[in-house]
């Protein structure tokens, strides 16, 4: 890792997830270095650390061996509906491994992936960043926000900085949830015989963001020199809402220029702790790290070449 002032580089977490291997392909000729419990998958020529965020013994192991100015921690148990087997993991990663990522590394700069799920249902209005607008609705939301918390308190203990951005539903290649769903389901039912099952009736919004604009904010973010001791809140999303019924029409335009019919059933549910709607307020990022929203077209752009990657992966 390239070193800084104060002995240290920058520290990728996360590099093999979907955010994370396109956070690596940003970062990769800055020469950061990168943590993960599996390795990337050759998205960038980088050296990743085979760690576990559960085990601070190794973590501080590699922070004496590799001193870390800054750090982007991505790595995360990202599932909004999380089966009960699944709890110990989430728990594990979100929140203890937070702790163990400050408490082993003591970075100058930490820089955090949070939710746009912390704010449970919510307009743009009503989605202004700051850990009292939270009202998350599940475990998943619940766990980022008490990595935000954790970082505001360790900021304010260490006298480093800390900013976390609340993420809306990131899209482009690689992206999971409802787009390789869709696909996949297309794929093994092209003649539409079986309908994908999804929930809300086709109205539920959330936030589509390009991961491209995502990882600008952090890149812009881990360039700002902040406060000692501040924690800083920001969203990262585009300020408008999409339906995933909307995103299901635009996937099935594109599967059908592959002969494939998209099916849907509509009649499930929202799910428990689940938002029906969910779009970000964007002014304070727009104030102060001067970055300007895509706009729809961009958005739909995206979508569409997210299908159209899962579709080649797939088939390849």
């Amino acid at each position: 890792m390239p070193r800084s002032s104060n002995g240290g580089g920058l520290l990728v977490t996360g590099s093999s997830g979907f955010i994370g291997s396109h956070a690596s392909a940003r970062f990769g000729g800055e020469g950061a270095g990168y943590l993960d419990r599996r390795l990337p998958g050759g998205v960038v020529p980088a050296v990743t650390t085979l760690a576990e965020l559960a085990d601070l013994e190794a973590l501080r192991a590699h922070a004496a061996a590799a001193p870390v100015a800054r750090l982007l921690h991505l790595a995360a148990e990202a599932e909004v509906l999380t089966p009960w087997n699944e709890v110990g993991g989430v728990l594990r990663s979100n929140e203890v491994g937070t702790y163990n990522l400050l408490t082993a590394y003591q970075p100058r700069l930490a820089v955090f992936a949070s939710t746009s799920a912390a704010y449970g249902n919510a307009s743009a209005e009503e989605a202004r960043p700051a850990v009292e607008t939270a009202r998350p609705l599940g475990l998943y939301g619940v766990s980022k926000l008490m990595g935000e918390v954790l970082l505001r308190d360790w900021a304010r203990g260490s006298g480093n900085a800390a900013v976390a951005f609340r993420l809306g539903n990131v899209v482009g290649p690689r992206c999971r949830g409802l787009i390789p769903y869709l696909v996949e389901h297309a794929r093994k039912h092209p003649d539409g015989g079986k309908p994908a099952r999804m929930r809300g009736y086709g109205k539920l919004v959330r936030d589509y963001v390009p991961v491209d604009y995502v990882v600008e904010l952090f890149a812009r973010a881990l360039e700002e020199t902040w406060p000692s001791g501040s924690f800083q809140l920001f969203n990262a999303g585009v300020g408008r809402g999409l339906s995933n019924g909307e995103v299901a029409e635009l996937a099935a335009g594109v599967l059908a220029g592959h002969g494939w019919k998209l099916t849907i059933a509509w009649e499930d549910p929202v799910a428990l702790g689940e938002a029906e709607s969910v779009v970000l307020n964007m002014d304070s990022t727009l104030r102060r790290l001067g970055t300007v929203p895509p706009d729809e077209e961009r958005v739909r752009h995206v979508i569409v070449e997210s299908v159209r990657w899962q579709i080649e992966k797939g088939s390849g």
